[in-house]
């Protein structure tokens, strides 16, 4: 994965968007009752936006830490390796681990069979 491991990773909760839509459906069937909301009309398009980063901050190498830390502790029971989380700077070394996992997939498969 292609990324900065410095950089602030927004992982919104399925139920924050799910929660989201369900008021906001809520606010505009009942907007012309209600003085107080705001919502354009009905047949407008709305754009809503939902973000946790700054609730609870976690970078994308914080991320790659949790994925292998929980693959080690909880080891797959007949997986042939481990999967990795790596956080990569470079496109050049993205592209690089790419190619060797697909020879490596390959080497693999040709001699199972």
């Amino acid at each position: 994965m292609l990324a900065d491991h410095r950089v602030i990773a927004d992982l919104v909760p399925v139920d924050l968007p799910a929660n989201m839509m369900i008021a906001v459906a809520w606010a505009r069937a009942n907007a012309s009752k209600l003085p107080d909301v705001s919502c354009t009309t009905a047949n407008s398009a709305a754009i809503y936006h939902i973000t946790t980063g700054g609730l609870n901050p976690f970078t994308w190498g914080e991320m790659e830490n949790a994925v292998v830390s929980c693959f080690k502790n909880n080891p797959l029971e007949s997986c042939f390796r481990r999967p990795k989380c790596n956080i990569l700077t470079s496109n050049r070394l993205l592209v690089s681990t790419c190619f060797n996992a697909t020879v490596f997939t390959h080497l693999v498969q040709m001699s199972i069979e």
